[in-house]
């Protein structure tokens, strides 16, 4: 997942167009006796006893990784695809110990990155599959590489990072990789989404005398870099981009917590309206990972006094918590919800019997 910094309101537009602003017990989904998804676990691969889903594509095809879990966090990684109701392990290449897909599309081409960790040797390659054959993406010497999203063009958008872990985003197309830039007074930049125009959302990064970092949001389209402002604080970033170039994602707040901490809020970006507030569990944190082309929204949000992430669902409107939504003796808690496709059907991660899992939610039918 992200660098999880959370928390949010209703920017006036939106309560416009999609009703009013958020009561704490709309937020958390109060009032919901429905289960309104049906829940999948897409349980783990051979040998690991973990899964986390970071896409999913308009015919329910979902990637993520499978890891085993120690003390030392997540070991033994590799990337699948879920389709036909099981888990597909993608493979490695020569030279490459784990492996993490993070999109696909609608014609089921993955990217993903592959990783080599070994003492102090850390490399990691961006990758393709596609109809069972893996291979690596064109890098640059010196650089590791990896993939973020994939369009249906094929367009694939990742970042190059140097020695120093500083990244740069760049466009892989027809063999070749091009770096696409970053906002004025920036340095650096990673990227996040890409749709079938070509518009691209990301995060332009840069670091102070201090060795602070900053970072801002930007659709990158035709060349052209877009800065796309803040919340009231100095931080945003992308995470998601609908076909009509929506973007949604995390921003800080002028205001801090009760510890000090600053309050970063989930927003929603248009071209025409800017950056508006879409709401939060009451935390300090809140981010949106996803957004399709009704304006669902996705993502995860703390709740007051808590450290705990919950998944939530936002849609004309309204905040709801998606563990609200599921059958109520399910066993599941819902931490992460991290794509949604234009079925309205969902993937994240939760926690089952003990372990961390991946998830499907598909609507069902009203009662």
């Amino acid at each position: 997942m992200s660098a999880l910094r959370k928390a949010a309101t209703c920017g006036v537009w939106l309560c416009g167009l999609f009703g009013m602003a958020l009561s704490p017990s709309q937020a958390h989904g109060a009032g919901t006796a429905l289960a309104r998804y049906a829940i999948t676990d897409l349980g783990s691969l051979l040998d690991t006893d973990s899964s986390g889903a970071a896409a999913i594509n308009d015919k329910g095809q979902i990637v993520g990784f499978a890891a085993r879990v120690t003390i030392m966090g997540y070991v033994a990684a590799h990337a699948f695809l879920f389709r036909g109701g099981r888990l597909q392990d993608i493979g490695l290449l020569p030279g490459y110990d784990e492996s993490s897909a993070s999109s696909l599309n609608d014609r089921s081409q993955v990217v993903g990155t592959l990783m080599y960790r070994k003492g102090f040797q850390d490399r990691e390659r961006a990758f393709l599959w596609q109809q069972g054959n893996l291979k690596s993406l064109p890098g640059l010497p010196g650089y590791s590489s990896g993939a973020m999203a994939i369009n249906n063009k094929g367009q694939v958008v990742g970042s190059l990072r140097d020695a120093g872990w500083h990244n740069y985003a760049v466009l892989y197309h027809d063999g070749s990789v091009t770096r696409i830039g970053t906002l004025p007074g920036y340095t650096f930049s990673m990227v996040a989404a890409i749709n079938d125009r070509g518009q691209v959302a990301g995060t332009a990064e840069r670091e102070d005398r201090a060795g602070s970092s900053h970072e801002r949001a930007f659709l990158y389209f035709h060349g052209r870099m877009r800065d796309l402002g803040s919340l009231g604080g100095d931080y945003s970033r992308a995470f998601g981009l609908n076909a009509r170039g929506v973007i949604v994602g995390e921003a800080d707040t002028r205001r801090r917590d009760s510890n000090g901490n600053t309050i970063t809020h989930a927003f929603l970006w248009d071209s025409r309206h800017g950056m508006h507030d879409i709401g939060s569990f009451g935390g300090t944190y809140c981010e949106a990972h996803a957004i399709n082309l009704h304006a669902q929204v996705v993502g995860t949000s703390q709740r007051p006094g808590s450290t705990d992430f919950y998944a939530f669902l936002w849609q004309q409107g309204r905040m709801r918590d998606l563990n609200g939504l599921i059958p109520p003796k399910s066993g599941w808690v819902l931490t992460e919800a991290n794509a949604i496709n234009n079925r309205g059907q969902i993937a994240g991660k939760g926690r089952i019997n003990g372990h961390e899992h991946a998830f499907l939610l598909t609507p069902q039918p009203s009662q």
